[in-house]
């Protein structure tokens, strides 16, 4: 699809960002594909400031509520009867919808990556690899100033140098 898409793609297969990414969502409400934007926005050494974090969080906030987390919850509400073996027809229903949410949920966030891809492009790499120093500063800088955003409702706060350290590790070369 373009290149935010795969750079999302691989850097999530990552078990250890996988997690990251779910705890992250679940604990502090944190918009994972903004997240992984802005983590793909650092990988090229494109610094954001808050002003046009909060307009690129507001540019997606409503699809991301009223289409991706709905087809979320109920994919989740189907996801206990995936691996039920009761009999009834509501289990039944919902093992044969939980793929078709899944894949419907997945498509709603392509549409949120390519919302986001459209709203900025990152600077062109010069010359192969950014140096990891100026990944790490712009990666750093995007999460900080995303988690200090008052709009989010966050359980806790997020260190943006640890999550950027470990995100560090499965940047695609």
């Amino acid at each position: 699809m373009n290149s935010l898409w795969s750079f999302s793609v691989t850097i999530y297969r990552a078990e250890e960002v996988k997690q990251l990414c779910l705890q992250l969502q679940e604990e502090a409400e944190i918009d994972i594909c903004l997240f992984l934007s802005l983590v793909w926005l650092g990988a090229n050494g494109t610094s954001l400031d808050r002003p046009t974090i909060i307009s690129l969080y507001h540019s997606i906030a409503r699809w991301q509520s009223l289409v991706t987390a709905r087809l979320r919850g109920y994919r989740l509400a189907c996801y206990d009867a995936k691996d039920s073996s009761s009999k009834s027809i509501l289990s039944k229903l919902k093992r044969r919808f939980y793929p078709i949410l899944k894949t419907l949920e997945l498509n709603a966030e392509k549409a949120t990556f390519w919302r986001i891809n459209h709203f900025l492009q990152p600077t062109p790499q010069a010359n192969g690899q950014l140096a990891l120093e100026r990944q790490a500063f712009a990666i750093e800088h995007n999460l900080a100033n995303y988690f200090s955003l008052d709009i989010i409702n966050r359980a806790q706060r997020h260190k943006s140098e640890q999550i950027g350290r470990i995100l560090l590790n499965y940047l695609p070369s």
